[in-house]
């Protein structure tokens, strides 16, 4: 079995570092990842867009629901390194408090400055590791964050999760990312910015597979 995960290993670090042009399109992956949770036996949690609802006001996010999010992280803690919990918790504070529908998603941050994946492991390591019961890790390289029923990406950890990476060090670690999801793929060439690459949706895949602890690498 080692020899195999060695094998998936190595071939992750070479693709990581090959992201394609269709990696950018949030909507097309969104909707891969619903075929993956498919695949994979996975339970599709229940989740629609929506053509009515905005989460901005003016161009800006909105208010109520900012203030909702900052209140969740400032309860939850440091969201270092507790992407899957932080999420969890916001995609509740906006539900009970608002009754917004979100959805976690599960997936890779993509830098466009070299088109490298962070936090990115192959549909077929992340198959194997949930069929085989045996196989033991400490944590599963993939980053989790909401999406709301317009499209837009919201990520609460983000901040907290590339300071481990040395980056974002003057910041506190809970500001917020709202990303238009369905226009990312226009920013391709835009080298200051972060990209989301859906792989799986809610999180009963982490639930599921045999993780020491319920933590993660991102």
């Amino acid at each position: 079995m080692s020899d195999y995960v060695n094998f998936l290993d190595s071939r992750d670090e070479y693709y990581r570092k090959k992201s394609k042009d269709s990696d950018f399109d949030y909507l097309l992956n969104f909707e891969k990842a619903r075929n993956n949770n498919t695949k994979f036996g996975l339970q599709i949690p229940n989740f629609n867009f929506d053509n009515e609802f905005s989460c901005l006001s003016v161009n800006e996010p909105r208010e109520d629901i900012h203030k909702v999010l900052i209140k969740s992280n400032t309860q939850h803690g440091s969201t270092i390194s507790k992407c899957f919990s932080s999420s969890l918790a916001a995609q509740k504070a906006i539900k009970n408090e608002l009754g917004i529908d979100s959805i976690i998603t599960l997936g890779s941050l993509i830098r466009n400055d070299n088109k490298e994946k962070m936090f990115y492991e192959s549909l077929e390591k992340l198959e194997y590791r949930l069929k085989n019961t045996d196989f033991h890790s400490k944590g599963i390289h993939l980053h989790a964050w909401l999406t709301l029923p317009d499209g837009f990406i919201v990520d609460v950890s983000v901040v907290g999760t590339m300071k481990t990476k040395g980056n974002f060090q003057d910041a506190t670690g809970n500001e917020i990312f709202f990303i238009d999801g369905k226009k990312q793929i226009d920013y391709i060439d835009n080298k200051d910015i972060l990209s989301y690459y859906p792989m799986l949706l809610g999180i009963e895949y982490r639930d599921r597979i045999n993780i020491s602890s319920k933590h993660h690498s991102s």
